[in-house]
């Protein structure tokens, strides 16, 4: 019950490709800041690269590669709902 409010954050992640992280406790870390308009040449691979990574401290049970695919699912999502 404890990791039910982290699990509806990757779950919303890798559903919707949204980052719900009231707590700045997520391991994806959005730079929402960051807009494509932004970067001067290639936002393409800058602005996916740079908007969300992975938090330095990674749980556990999403050690290794799951992580990453994780991150990539979410930046899959996003990229989809923004070029639409």
């Amino acid at each position: 019950a404890a990791a039910a409010p982290y699990a509806r954050a990757v779950e919303r992640w890798v559903y919707e490709g949204r980052v719900d992280d009231p707590y700045d406790e997520f391991l994806v870390l959005e730079r929402a800041h960051l807009r494509k308009e932004s970067l001067a040449e290639d936002y393409n691979a800058a602005y996916w690269t740079q908007r969300y990574t992975l938090r330095a401290e990674v749980p556990i049970f999403l050690g290794g590669d799951l992580a990453e695919k994780v991150l990539t699912t979410g930046k899959y999502l996003n990229a989809m709902r923004e070029s639409s």
